[in-house]
């Protein structure tokens, strides 16, 4: 069977040598190829197929049955339990891509899953720019050990250690202790997300590094100094981006009075030729929408030109993103995000406000504020809180008062284990 130039193909990226191979692989032969969770479910690789029309997927042997099962053929040989099927008849190629594209399934600015588009060298740039910000070299050991279909990951991670000519250790933390590959290889360099560093690194092993990168999602003030605390020599850089920019558009690096001054990690200083701005018609002058011009913004979301337009004012544009930051003596802080606010009685309430003034109480490890449905009001506010210790929450609310409007205040507390998986803060 022919394999026409420009089709696509889903590849599962498992962190490891056999998925970088294929995307690769599928760049060299001219394929789009589309990266996904390793765990995404069989049954939603064919809606995307589907969706996209006439690609071919990276099956496993646990999967197989559910694609024959829907018509997919065998394409070539099996190789480490894996093979590419071909996508059923009915599957009609709807476009043909220019080679050199790559798509990264992904949330995207408006929540929804998206195939977000981007010229293989537009990537390659952001990490050369990555690179510059952090001042990675050939002297370096990094641990690869983020998802390689997170575009954190993929280019901060994999293609900023192969453009620098760094060593390279792909790890899977769930499976190995993180610990012994850090002595073992003489690491320098690790990076994680604020949820993940502390657990998958422990202090003793941090202190021993040169750098550290941070990023994906806000980094509140309390982890950040723990960091610096546990990395006594080394440099700690929180970094922000998204998919949509490529993904790198800014780095800071860690400042511990900075960080106790304002009780907030500040976004920092963007990477080279990126602009960022401040919207200015949003109707709460004091939060107001990111917005991103990058020479690595991507082409749009594949078949999706509303979805595009909605974010992206023209092909190479200004990027909107999604987030609202504040400013405070000339720097920017996060204080949530555009479609995550709760509105109480006309009343806009950003709940990452909240629970940065709920972080600055001793014993608090998490909290996550969300929006509950009222009568009168619309949404009020309520929290969840974790922490190793038993909150007396009625002190906790009262003490807000220094901090917060009364409106903003949750009205119920709950004390929980863990967050629900699929939150978004």
């Amino acid at each position: 069977m022919d394999i026409q130039t420009g089709a696509s193909l889903l590849v599962p990226m498992r962190v490891n040598r056999t998925s970088i191979g294929l995307l690769f692989g599928a760049l060299q032969y001219g394929l789009l190829p589309v990266l996904i969770k390793p765990t995404m479910p069989a049954n939603l690789m064919c809606d995307i197929v589907e969706k996209i029309g006439g690609s071919f997927v990276v099956a496993t042997a646990a999967t197989k049955s559910v694609f024959w099962a829907r018509g997919y053929a065998v394409l070539g040989e099996e190789f480490e339990g894996s093979q590419v099927l071909c996508g059923p008849s009915k599957c009609e190629l709807q476009k043909i891509h220019l080679p050199g594209l790559i798509g990264i399934l992904s949330s995207g600015s408006t929540g929804m899953p998206k195939i977000i588009i981007h010229p293989f060298s537009n990537l390659l740039r952001n990490a050369l720019m990555h690179i510059d910000a952090i001042g990675l070299d050939s002297s370096d050991t990094v641990v690869l050990n983020l998802p390689l279909n997170y575009s954190y990951g993929l280019v901060a991670g994999l293609l900023a250690t192969l453009l620098a000519g760094s060593k390279g250790v792909l790890v899977d933390p769930q499976r190995v202790d993180m610990r012994r590959v850090l002595n073992a290889y003489g690491v320098t360099t690790c990076m994680g997300t604020p949820s993940s560093v502390l657990a998958n690194f422990p202090a003793d092993s941090l202190a021993r590094l040169k750098r550290l990168t941070v990023g994906g999602d806000a980094m509140r003030a309390n982890l950040a100094l723990s960091l610096l605390s546990a990395m006594k020599c080394g440099e700690i850089f929180a970094t922000y981006g998204l998919t949509e920019a490529g993904p790198r558009v800014a780095t800071w690096r860690l400042e511990a009075p900075t960080i106790q001054h304002y009780q907030a990690v500040p976004l920092g200083v963007p990477l080279e030729n990126v602009r960022l701005s401040l919207s200015e018609n949003e109707c709460d002058d004091a939060y107001r929408e990111l917005l991103v011009e990058t020479p690595t913004v991507m082409h749009g979301y594949l078949g999706d030109e509303a979805g595009t337009c909605a974010v992206l004012d023209r092909p190479g544009g200004t990027l909107r993103t999604g987030d609202l930051f504040g400013s405070r003596d000339g720097m920017l802080f996060f204080s949530g995000r555009l479609k995550r606010v709760i509105v109480r009685g006309g009343e806009n309430i950003y709940p990452a406000f909240v629970e940065e003034a709920v972080m600055r109480f001793p014993d608090i490890e998490d909290v996550w504020v969300t929006g509950e449905a009222h009568d009168a009001l619309g949404q009020i506010p309520i929290a969840y809180l974790i922490s190793s210790k038993l909150i007396d929450v009625g002190a906790l609310a009262r003490e807000l008062r220094r901090y917060l409007p009364t409106s903003h205040i949750p009205t119920r507390w709950e004390q929980v284990r863990e967050f629900p998986v699929n939150i978004r803060k």
